[in-house]
Protein backbone atom coordinates (compact mmCIF):
# COMPACT_ATOMS: atom_id res chain seq x y z
CA UNK A 1 0.00 0.00 0.00
CA UNK A 2 1.50 3.36 -1.01
CA UNK A 3 1.82 6.28 1.40
CA UNK A 4 -1.09 8.23 -0.07
CA UNK A 5 -3.46 5.28 0.18
CA UNK A 6 -2.30 4.60 3.73
CA UNK A 7 -3.10 8.20 4.67
CA UNK A 8 -6.58 7.93 3.16
CA UNK A 9 -7.19 4.75 5.14
CA UNK A 10 -5.95 6.51 8.27
CA UNK A 11 -8.30 9.45 7.76
CA UNK A 12 -11.18 7.08 7.07
CA UNK A 13 -10.56 5.14 10.27
CA UNK A 14 -10.36 8.32 12.35
CA UNK A 15 -13.56 9.66 10.80
CA UNK A 16 -15.45 6.37 11.10
CA UNK A 17 -14.64 6.02 14.80
CA UNK A 18 -15.68 9.60 15.53
CA UNK A 19 -18.93 9.29 13.57
CA UNK A 20 -19.87 6.08 15.38
CA UNK A 21 -19.21 7.64 18.77
CA UNK A 22 -21.14 10.81 17.96
CA UNK A 23 -24.04 9.00 16.30
CA UNK A 24 -24.49 6.84 19.40
CA UNK A 25 -25.37 9.95 21.42
CA UNK A 26 -28.19 11.11 19.16
CA UNK A 27 -30.99 9.24 20.97
CA UNK A 28 -29.68 9.85 24.47
CA UNK A 29 -30.38 13.54 24.81
CA UNK A 30 -33.51 15.62 24.56
CA UNK A 31 -33.51 18.44 22.06
CA UNK A 32 -31.49 21.41 23.28
CA UNK A 33 -32.86 24.94 23.35
CA UNK A 34 -32.00 25.81 19.73
CA UNK A 35 -32.69 22.55 17.91
CA UNK A 36 -36.48 22.76 17.45
CA UNK A 37 -36.10 26.33 16.18
CA UNK A 38 -33.41 25.33 13.67
CA UNK A 39 -35.56 22.45 12.45
CA UNK A 40 -38.62 24.64 11.91
CA UNK A 41 -36.60 27.32 10.09
CA UNK A 42 -34.95 24.69 7.88
CA UNK A 43 -38.33 23.35 6.83
CA UNK A 44 -39.50 26.90 6.12
CA UNK A 45 -36.65 27.23 3.63
CA UNK A 46 -37.22 23.82 2.04
CA UNK A 47 -40.96 24.43 1.69
CA UNK A 48 -40.40 27.83 0.08
CA UNK A 49 -41.77 29.86 2.98
CA UNK A 50 -40.33 33.30 3.84
CA UNK A 51 -37.10 32.90 5.74
CA UNK A 52 -38.02 35.44 8.42
CA UNK A 53 -38.03 33.27 11.57
CA UNK A 54 -34.75 33.81 13.46
CA UNK A 55 -32.85 35.03 10.36
CA UNK A 56 -29.77 35.78 12.49
CA UNK A 57 -28.73 32.25 11.55
CA UNK A 58 -28.21 31.51 7.82
CA UNK A 59 -29.98 28.46 6.36
CA UNK A 60 -27.39 25.81 5.39
CA UNK A 61 -27.08 23.82 8.63
CA UNK A 62 -30.81 24.17 9.22
CA UNK A 63 -31.51 22.73 5.80
CA UNK A 64 -29.31 19.72 6.63
CA UNK A 65 -31.33 19.12 9.81
CA UNK A 66 -34.69 19.53 8.11
CA UNK A 67 -34.00 17.61 4.89
CA UNK A 68 -35.07 14.15 6.18
CA UNK A 69 -38.41 15.63 7.26
CA UNK A 70 -38.91 17.47 3.99
CA UNK A 71 -38.28 14.25 2.06
CA UNK A 72 -40.94 12.60 4.22
CA UNK A 73 -43.24 15.59 3.58
CA UNK A 74 -43.62 16.28 7.29
CA UNK A 75 -46.20 18.92 8.12
CA UNK A 76 -45.02 22.13 9.74
CA UNK A 77 -47.26 24.60 11.61
CA UNK A 78 -47.57 28.16 10.42
CA UNK A 79 -46.13 31.31 12.00
CA UNK A 80 -48.92 31.62 14.59
CA UNK A 81 -46.82 29.46 16.93
CA UNK A 82 -43.39 30.34 18.28
CA UNK A 83 -40.43 28.62 16.64
CA UNK A 84 -39.83 26.14 19.47
CA UNK A 85 -43.46 25.01 19.36
CA UNK A 86 -43.28 24.68 15.59
CA UNK A 87 -40.15 22.55 15.84
CA UNK A 88 -41.64 20.44 18.61
CA UNK A 89 -44.71 19.78 16.51
CA UNK A 90 -42.39 18.10 13.99
CA UNK A 91 -40.36 16.21 16.59
CA UNK A 92 -43.45 14.88 18.36
CA UNK A 93 -45.12 13.73 15.14
CA UNK A 94 -44.04 10.13 15.72
CA UNK A 95 -41.20 8.73 17.80
CA UNK A 96 -39.50 11.70 19.48
CA UNK A 97 -36.10 10.06 19.94
CA UNK A 98 -35.98 8.87 16.34
CA UNK A 99 -37.01 12.27 15.03
CA UNK A 100 -34.37 14.04 17.11
CA UNK A 101 -31.76 11.57 15.80
CA UNK A 102 -32.90 12.19 12.20
CA UNK A 103 -32.49 15.94 12.66
CA UNK A 104 -29.02 15.46 14.11
CA UNK A 105 -27.81 13.11 11.37
CA UNK A 106 -27.01 15.93 8.97
CA UNK A 107 -24.24 17.22 11.20
CA UNK A 108 -22.39 13.91 10.86
CA UNK A 109 -21.62 14.91 7.27
CA UNK A 110 -20.13 18.17 8.51
CA UNK A 111 -18.09 16.23 11.08
CA UNK A 112 -16.66 14.06 8.30
CA UNK A 113 -15.83 17.08 6.17
CA UNK A 114 -14.21 18.81 9.13
CA UNK A 115 -11.99 15.86 10.03
CA UNK A 116 -10.70 15.40 6.47
CA UNK A 117 -10.21 19.13 5.88
CA UNK A 118 -8.36 19.65 9.17
CA UNK A 119 -6.05 16.76 8.33
CA UNK A 120 -5.35 17.86 4.78
CA UNK A 121 -4.77 21.51 5.77
CA UNK A 122 -2.37 20.44 8.52
CA UNK A 123 -0.68 18.03 6.11
CA UNK A 124 0.04 20.86 3.68
CA UNK A 125 1.55 22.96 6.46
CA UNK A 126 3.36 20.38 8.57
CA UNK A 127 3.54 17.06 6.70
CA UNK A 128 1.51 13.86 6.39
CA UNK A 129 2.15 12.59 9.90
CA UNK A 130 0.99 15.87 11.37
CA UNK A 131 -2.11 15.74 9.17
CA UNK A 132 -3.20 12.39 10.57
CA UNK A 133 -2.37 13.47 14.12
CA UNK A 134 -4.32 16.71 13.68
CA UNK A 135 -7.37 14.91 12.32
CA UNK A 136 -7.34 12.47 15.25
CA UNK A 137 -6.93 15.22 17.85
CA UNK A 138 -9.71 17.28 16.27
CA UNK A 139 -12.02 14.24 16.29
CA UNK A 140 -11.21 13.62 19.97
CA UNK A 141 -12.12 17.11 21.15
CA UNK A 142 -15.19 16.91 23.42
CA UNK A 143 -16.51 20.24 22.12
CA UNK A 144 -16.32 18.98 18.53
CA UNK A 145 -18.10 15.73 19.38
CA UNK A 146 -20.72 17.56 21.40
CA UNK A 147 -21.76 19.97 18.68
CA UNK A 148 -21.38 17.43 15.88
CA UNK A 149 -24.10 15.47 17.68
CA UNK A 150 -26.69 18.26 17.72
CA UNK A 151 -28.93 19.79 15.05
CA UNK A 152 -27.33 23.22 15.39
CA UNK A 153 -25.16 25.47 13.26
CA UNK A 154 -21.77 25.36 15.00
CA UNK A 155 -20.36 22.16 13.50
CA UNK A 156 -21.34 23.21 10.00
CA UNK A 157 -19.53 26.54 10.37
CA UNK A 158 -16.46 24.80 11.80
CA UNK A 159 -16.28 22.24 9.01
CA UNK A 160 -16.81 24.93 6.39
CA UNK A 161 -14.01 26.97 7.94
CA UNK A 162 -11.65 23.99 7.68
CA UNK A 163 -12.67 23.35 4.05
CA UNK A 164 -12.29 27.04 3.20
CA UNK A 165 -8.79 27.18 4.72
CA UNK A 166 -7.81 24.16 2.63
CA UNK A 167 -9.29 25.74 -0.50
CA UNK A 168 -7.48 29.00 0.22
CA UNK A 169 -4.15 27.20 0.56
CA UNK A 170 -4.67 25.30 -2.70
CA UNK A 171 -5.62 28.49 -4.52
CA UNK A 172 -2.60 30.34 -3.15
CA UNK A 173 -0.34 27.61 -4.55
CA UNK A 174 -1.97 27.65 -7.97
CA UNK A 175 -4.70 30.28 -8.59
CA UNK A 176 -6.51 28.46 -11.38
CA UNK A 177 -10.15 29.13 -12.21
CA UNK A 178 -11.22 25.78 -10.80
CA UNK A 179 -9.47 26.43 -7.51
CA UNK A 180 -10.83 29.96 -7.40
CA UNK A 181 -14.35 28.64 -7.86
CA UNK A 182 -13.76 26.04 -5.13
CA UNK A 183 -12.53 28.77 -2.79
CA UNK A 184 -15.62 30.88 -3.48
CA UNK A 185 -17.97 27.92 -2.99
CA UNK A 186 -16.36 26.96 0.32
CA UNK A 187 -16.50 30.56 1.56
CA UNK A 188 -20.18 30.69 0.63
CA UNK A 189 -20.85 27.44 2.50
CA UNK A 190 -19.29 28.91 5.61
CA UNK A 191 -21.20 32.16 5.30
CA UNK A 192 -24.44 30.24 4.80
CA UNK A 193 -23.70 28.25 7.96
CA UNK A 194 -23.04 31.02 10.47
CA UNK A 195 -22.39 34.75 10.21
CA UNK A 196 -19.35 34.50 12.51
CA UNK A 197 -17.60 32.60 9.71
CA UNK A 198 -17.12 35.89 7.87
CA UNK A 199 -14.77 37.60 10.35
CA UNK A 200 -12.94 34.35 11.09
CA UNK A 201 -12.27 33.61 7.45
CA UNK A 202 -11.58 37.28 6.80
CA UNK A 203 -8.70 37.04 9.29
CA UNK A 204 -7.31 34.03 7.40
CA UNK A 205 -7.58 35.82 4.05
CA UNK A 206 -5.96 38.96 5.44
CA UNK A 207 -3.08 36.91 6.84
CA UNK A 208 -2.63 35.24 3.45
CA UNK A 209 -2.61 38.60 1.65
CA UNK A 210 0.06 39.94 4.00
CA UNK A 211 2.15 36.78 3.67
CA UNK A 212 1.84 36.73 -0.14
CA UNK A 213 2.04 40.48 -0.73
CA UNK A 214 4.89 40.06 -3.20
CA UNK A 215 2.89 37.65 -5.34
CA UNK A 216 0.30 38.80 -7.90
CA UNK A 217 -2.27 36.08 -7.25
CA UNK A 218 -4.58 38.14 -5.03
CA UNK A 219 -5.51 40.45 -7.87
CA UNK A 220 -7.59 37.50 -9.04
CA UNK A 221 -9.75 37.44 -5.91
CA UNK A 222 -12.62 38.68 -8.05
CA UNK A 223 -13.38 35.13 -9.24
CA UNK A 224 -13.75 33.47 -5.82
CA UNK A 225 -15.54 36.57 -4.51
CA UNK A 226 -17.99 36.44 -7.41
CA UNK A 227 -18.63 32.72 -6.98
CA UNK A 228 -19.16 33.23 -3.24
CA UNK A 229 -21.62 36.09 -3.80
CA UNK A 230 -23.60 34.08 -6.34
CA UNK A 231 -23.70 30.98 -4.11
CA UNK A 232 -24.83 33.01 -1.09
CA UNK A 233 -27.56 34.57 -3.21
CA UNK A 234 -28.61 31.07 -4.27
CA UNK A 235 -28.73 30.12 -0.59
CA UNK A 236 -31.38 32.79 -0.20
CA UNK A 237 -33.26 31.52 -3.28
CA UNK A 238 -32.18 34.42 -5.53
CA UNK A 239 -34.55 36.80 -3.79
CA UNK A 240 -34.08 40.55 -4.22
CA UNK A 241 -35.62 43.66 -2.72
CA UNK A 242 -35.29 45.97 0.24
CA UNK A 243 -34.50 44.74 3.74
CA UNK A 244 -37.74 46.27 5.03
CA UNK A 245 -39.70 44.50 2.32
CA UNK A 246 -38.19 41.17 3.32
CA UNK A 247 -38.52 41.75 7.08
CA UNK A 248 -40.38 44.78 8.53
CA UNK A 249 -38.10 44.64 11.60
CA UNK A 250 -34.96 45.19 9.52
CA UNK A 251 -34.83 49.02 9.75
CA UNK A 252 -34.94 48.79 13.54
CA UNK A 253 -32.19 46.20 13.60
CA UNK A 254 -30.15 48.21 11.10
CA UNK A 255 -30.36 51.30 13.29
CA UNK A 256 -29.26 49.39 16.39
CA UNK A 257 -26.38 47.60 14.69
CA UNK A 258 -24.43 50.72 13.66
CA UNK A 259 -22.98 53.77 15.47
CA UNK A 260 -25.33 56.70 16.07
CA UNK A 261 -23.91 58.86 13.27
CA UNK A 262 -24.67 56.14 10.68
CA UNK A 263 -28.22 55.34 11.81
CA UNK A 264 -30.15 57.64 9.44
CA UNK A 265 -28.31 56.27 6.42
CA UNK A 266 -28.67 52.70 7.69
CA UNK A 267 -32.42 53.04 8.18
CA UNK A 268 -32.85 54.74 4.80
CA UNK A 269 -30.91 51.97 3.11
CA UNK A 270 -32.94 49.27 4.83
CA UNK A 271 -36.18 50.89 3.64
CA UNK A 272 -35.31 52.01 0.14
CA UNK A 273 -32.20 50.29 -1.24
CA UNK A 274 -32.93 47.06 -3.16
CA UNK A 275 -30.28 44.37 -2.74
CA UNK A 276 -29.86 40.71 -3.64
CA UNK A 277 -30.57 38.31 -0.76
CA UNK A 278 -32.20 40.95 1.50
CA UNK A 279 -32.78 38.39 4.28
CA UNK A 280 -29.04 37.77 4.42
CA UNK A 281 -28.46 41.42 5.26
CA UNK A 282 -31.53 41.58 7.50
CA UNK A 283 -30.25 38.58 9.45
CA UNK A 284 -26.79 40.12 9.77
CA UNK A 285 -28.40 43.35 11.01
CA UNK A 286 -30.43 41.42 13.58
CA UNK A 287 -27.29 39.68 14.85
CA UNK A 288 -25.49 43.02 15.01
CA UNK A 289 -28.37 44.50 17.00
CA UNK A 290 -28.27 41.56 19.41
CA UNK A 291 -24.56 42.08 19.93
CA UNK A 292 -25.11 45.77 20.72
CA UNK A 293 -28.04 45.09 23.04
CA UNK A 294 -26.17 42.29 24.78
CA UNK A 295 -27.15 38.90 26.12
CA UNK A 296 -26.90 37.51 29.67
CA UNK A 297 -23.70 35.51 29.97
CA UNK A 298 -22.32 33.58 32.94
CA UNK A 299 -18.66 33.44 33.90
CA UNK A 300 -17.09 32.71 37.29
CA UNK A 301 -20.40 33.11 39.12
CA UNK A 302 -21.26 36.50 37.63
CA UNK A 303 -23.88 37.38 35.02
CA UNK A 304 -23.05 40.13 32.56
CA UNK A 305 -25.42 41.44 29.90
CA UNK A 306 -22.71 42.86 27.65
CA UNK A 307 -20.05 40.24 27.79
CA UNK A 308 -16.65 40.07 29.38
CA UNK A 309 -13.46 40.46 27.39
CA UNK A 310 -11.88 37.33 28.88
CA UNK A 311 -14.96 35.12 28.45
CA UNK A 312 -13.72 33.23 25.39
CA UNK A 313 -10.14 32.80 26.63
CA UNK A 314 -11.60 31.26 29.80
CA UNK A 315 -14.14 29.15 27.91
CA UNK A 316 -11.53 27.78 25.51
CA UNK A 317 -9.19 26.99 28.38
CA UNK A 318 -11.68 25.16 30.61
CA UNK A 319 -13.47 23.36 27.76
CA UNK A 320 -10.33 22.05 26.04
CA UNK A 321 -8.33 18.99 27.13
CA UNK A 322 -5.15 20.06 28.91
CA UNK A 323 -2.95 17.64 26.90
CA UNK A 324 -4.33 19.16 23.69
CA UNK A 325 -3.37 22.65 24.93
CA UNK A 326 0.11 21.43 25.79
CA UNK A 327 0.56 19.85 22.36
CA UNK A 328 -0.72 23.04 20.71
CA UNK A 329 1.76 25.12 22.71
CA UNK A 330 4.62 22.83 21.66
CA UNK A 331 3.47 22.93 18.04
CA UNK A 332 3.07 26.72 18.06
CA UNK A 333 6.58 27.24 19.39
CA UNK A 334 8.04 25.01 16.67
CA UNK A 335 5.88 26.61 13.96
CA UNK A 336 6.88 30.15 14.91
CA UNK A 337 10.53 29.17 14.73
CA UNK A 338 9.97 27.54 11.34
CA UNK A 339 8.29 30.62 9.87
CA UNK A 340 6.32 30.86 6.63
CA UNK A 341 2.92 29.24 6.52
CA UNK A 342 3.71 27.25 9.63
CA UNK A 343 4.01 30.50 11.58
CA UNK A 344 0.85 31.75 9.90
CA UNK A 345 -1.02 28.68 11.18
CA UNK A 346 0.28 29.22 14.71
CA UNK A 347 -0.81 32.86 14.81
CA UNK A 348 -4.24 32.31 13.26
CA UNK A 349 -6.00 31.00 16.42
CA UNK A 350 -4.51 33.90 18.41
CA UNK A 351 -5.98 36.39 15.94
CA UNK A 352 -9.32 34.59 15.96
CA UNK A 353 -9.47 34.64 19.74
CA UNK A 354 -8.57 38.33 19.80
CA UNK A 355 -11.46 39.06 17.43
CA UNK A 356 -13.89 37.55 19.95
CA UNK A 357 -12.80 39.63 22.95
CA UNK A 358 -15.28 42.49 22.31
CA UNK A 359 -18.26 40.15 21.82
CA UNK A 360 -21.41 40.83 23.84
CA UNK A 361 -22.98 37.42 23.24
CA UNK A 362 -21.03 35.17 25.60
CA UNK A 363 -23.07 31.98 25.73
CA UNK A 364 -20.75 29.11 24.87
CA UNK A 365 -17.42 27.86 23.64
CA UNK A 366 -19.33 26.70 20.58
CA UNK A 367 -19.01 30.22 19.18
CA UNK A 368 -15.24 29.71 19.21
CA UNK A 369 -15.41 26.22 17.69
CA UNK A 370 -13.78 27.18 14.34
CA UNK A 371 -10.70 28.19 16.30
CA UNK A 372 -10.07 24.50 16.97
CA UNK A 373 -9.30 23.97 13.28
CA UNK A 374 -5.90 25.72 13.33
CA UNK A 375 -5.37 24.70 16.96
CA UNK A 376 -5.73 21.04 15.94
CA UNK A 377 -3.24 21.55 13.12
CA UNK A 378 -0.56 22.99 15.37
CA UNK A 379 -1.33 20.42 18.11
CA UNK A 380 -0.80 17.66 15.54
CA UNK A 381 2.47 19.28 14.50
CA UNK A 382 3.50 19.46 18.14
CA UNK A 383 2.72 15.78 18.64
CA UNK A 384 4.81 14.74 15.64
CA UNK A 385 7.69 17.00 16.69
CA UNK A 386 7.70 15.45 20.16
CA UNK A 387 7.43 11.91 18.78
CA UNK A 388 10.58 12.49 16.73
CA UNK A 389 12.60 13.31 19.83
CA UNK A 390 13.67 10.25 21.86
CA UNK A 391 13.57 12.27 25.07
CA UNK A 392 9.98 13.43 24.44
CA UNK A 393 8.31 10.31 23.03
CA UNK A 394 7.10 9.05 26.38
CA UNK A 395 5.65 12.45 27.21
CA UNK A 396 3.88 12.56 23.83
CA UNK A 397 2.39 9.10 24.42
CA UNK A 398 1.20 10.13 27.89
CA UNK A 399 -0.48 13.27 26.53
CA UNK A 400 -2.28 11.35 23.79
CA UNK A 401 -3.41 8.64 26.21
CA UNK A 402 -4.56 11.28 28.69
CA UNK A 403 -6.68 13.04 26.09
CA UNK A 404 -8.12 9.83 24.64
CA UNK A 405 -9.03 8.33 28.02
CA UNK A 406 -10.65 11.52 29.32
CA UNK A 407 -12.68 12.05 26.16
CA UNK A 408 -13.85 8.46 25.85
CA UNK A 409 -14.67 8.30 29.57
CA UNK A 410 -17.02 11.25 29.10
CA UNK A 411 -19.13 9.45 26.50
CA UNK A 412 -21.91 10.37 25.80
CA UNK A 413 -21.70 13.58 27.86
CA UNK A 414 -19.41 15.60 25.64
CA UNK A 415 -21.44 18.81 25.93
CA UNK A 416 -20.96 19.38 29.70
CA UNK A 417 -17.31 18.22 29.65
CA UNK A 418 -14.71 20.36 31.44
CA UNK A 419 -11.02 19.75 31.92
CA UNK A 420 -9.37 19.06 35.27
CA UNK A 421 -8.71 22.74 35.96
CA UNK A 422 -12.44 23.29 36.46
CA UNK A 423 -12.36 21.15 39.60
CA UNK A 424 -15.44 19.61 41.18
CA UNK A 425 -17.78 22.52 40.44
CA UNK A 426 -17.61 23.53 36.77
CA UNK A 427 -21.14 24.93 37.11
CA UNK A 428 -19.57 27.86 38.98
CA UNK A 429 -17.34 28.67 36.00
CA UNK A 430 -19.50 28.45 32.86
CA UNK A 431 -23.14 27.82 32.04
CA UNK A 432 -25.42 28.03 29.00
CA UNK A 433 -24.44 25.66 26.18
CA UNK A 434 -21.23 24.83 28.02
CA UNK A 435 -23.10 22.75 30.60
CA UNK A 436 -26.88 22.96 30.70
CA UNK A 437 -28.60 23.36 27.34
CA UNK A 438 -31.74 21.43 28.23
CA UNK A 439 -30.25 18.11 27.12
CA UNK A 440 -31.04 15.82 30.06
CA UNK A 441 -34.85 15.77 30.30
CA UNK A 442 -35.20 12.38 28.65
CA UNK A 443 -32.92 11.00 31.35
CA UNK A 444 -35.06 12.72 33.97
CA UNK A 445 -38.19 11.10 32.54
CA UNK A 446 -36.47 7.71 32.57
CA UNK A 447 -35.53 8.19 36.23
CA UNK A 448 -39.06 9.20 37.20
CA UNK A 449 -40.41 6.10 35.46
CA UNK A 450 -37.79 3.69 36.72
CA UNK A 451 -38.09 4.75 40.33
CA UNK A 452 -41.88 5.17 40.28
CA UNK A 453 -41.74 8.77 41.39
CA UNK A 454 -45.38 9.83 41.65
CA UNK A 455 -44.90 13.55 42.22
CA UNK A 456 -42.01 15.79 41.20
CA UNK A 457 -41.59 19.55 41.16
CA UNK A 458 -39.61 20.56 38.08
CA UNK A 459 -37.98 23.92 37.50
CA UNK A 460 -38.16 23.47 33.76
CA UNK A 461 -35.73 25.17 31.38
CA UNK A 462 -35.77 23.09 28.21
CA UNK A 463 -37.84 22.50 25.09
CA UNK A 464 -39.13 18.98 25.83
CA UNK A 465 -42.78 18.35 26.71
CA UNK A 466 -41.71 16.25 29.67
CA UNK A 467 -45.13 14.76 30.45
CA UNK A 468 -45.16 13.04 27.05
CA UNK A 469 -42.11 10.98 28.02
CA UNK A 470 -43.59 9.44 31.18
CA UNK A 471 -45.07 5.97 30.90
CA UNK A 472 -46.75 6.12 34.33
CA UNK A 473 -50.03 8.06 33.97
CA UNK A 474 -50.14 8.53 37.74
CA UNK A 475 -46.93 10.51 37.78
CA UNK A 476 -47.60 14.17 38.45
CA UNK A 477 -45.27 16.95 37.38
CA UNK A 478 -45.71 20.46 38.68
CA UNK A 479 -43.71 23.64 38.24
CA UNK A 480 -41.23 24.28 41.02
CA UNK A 481 -42.11 27.26 43.18
CA UNK A 482 -39.82 29.27 45.44
CA UNK A 483 -42.43 29.08 48.19
CA UNK A 484 -42.90 25.32 47.99
CA UNK A 485 -41.00 23.35 50.63
CA UNK A 486 -43.26 20.35 50.83
CA UNK A 487 -41.88 16.79 50.98
CA UNK A 488 -41.23 15.11 47.68
CA UNK A 489 -38.92 15.27 44.69
CA UNK A 490 -37.43 18.39 43.13
CA UNK A 491 -35.66 18.54 39.77
CA UNK A 492 -33.58 21.70 39.40
CA UNK A 493 -31.29 22.35 36.41
CA UNK A 494 -27.84 23.80 36.98
CA UNK A 495 -28.57 26.64 34.59
CA UNK A 496 -31.56 27.73 36.65
CA UNK A 497 -29.58 27.70 39.89
CA UNK A 498 -26.86 29.77 38.25
CA UNK A 499 -28.89 32.31 36.29
CA UNK A 500 -32.46 32.55 37.62
CA UNK A 501 -32.94 35.72 39.67
CA UNK A 502 -34.90 34.01 42.47
CA UNK A 503 -32.36 31.20 42.69
CA UNK A 504 -29.49 33.68 42.88
CA UNK A 505 -31.32 35.45 45.70
CA UNK A 506 -31.38 32.20 47.67
CA UNK A 507 -34.94 31.05 47.01
CA UNK A 508 -33.78 27.44 46.71
CA UNK A 509 -30.94 27.53 49.21
CA UNK A 510 -33.07 25.47 51.58
CA UNK A 511 -32.53 22.49 49.28
CA UNK A 512 -28.85 22.53 50.25
CA UNK A 513 -29.89 20.78 53.46
CA UNK A 514 -30.72 17.68 51.40
CA UNK A 515 -28.60 15.35 49.32
CA UNK A 516 -29.05 15.32 45.57
CA UNK A 517 -27.91 13.23 42.66
CA UNK A 518 -27.25 14.34 39.15
CA UNK A 519 -29.37 13.43 36.18
CA UNK A 520 -26.80 13.50 33.44
CA UNK A 521 -24.58 16.46 34.22
CA UNK A 522 -27.13 19.26 34.20
CA UNK A 523 -30.05 18.45 36.54
CA UNK A 524 -30.03 18.05 40.30
CA UNK A 525 -32.68 15.68 41.68
CA UNK A 526 -33.43 16.27 45.35
CA UNK A 527 -35.60 14.17 47.65
CA UNK A 528 -37.19 15.96 50.62
CA UNK A 529 -38.42 13.31 53.07
CA UNK A 530 -41.56 13.58 55.11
Amino acid sequence: MNANRSAIVGYAMIAAFAVVRVASTARVFSATFDEPMHLACGLDWLYGRPYTAQPDNPPLARIAAALPFALARSAIPGPSLDNVSRGNAILYAGDYRENVARARAGNLLFLLAGIFAVGRWSERRFGRGAGLASAALFAWLPAVRAHAGLATTDMAATAAFAVALLALDRWRDDPTRARGAALGASAAAGTLSKFSFVPFFGIAVAAAIVADRKRPSFRFLVLPAGVAALAIWAGYRFEAGTLAGADPRAPTFASLAVPAFARPASVWGARHLPVPAPMFFAGAAELGAENVQGHPGFLFGKIRDHGCWYYFPAAVFFKTPIPFLLLAAAGAAAAIRKGGRAREAALLPVAMLASMLPASIDIGVRHALPMFVPLSAIAGAGLVAMAKRPDARVVAAILVAWMAVRTEAAHPDYLPWFNEAAGAHPERILQDSNLDWGQDYLRLAETIDREHIRRCAVFFSGTVVLQKHLSDPRAELRPASSGDRSPGWYAVPEGVLAMDADARDGAYAWLDDYAFRRIGASIRLYHVPR
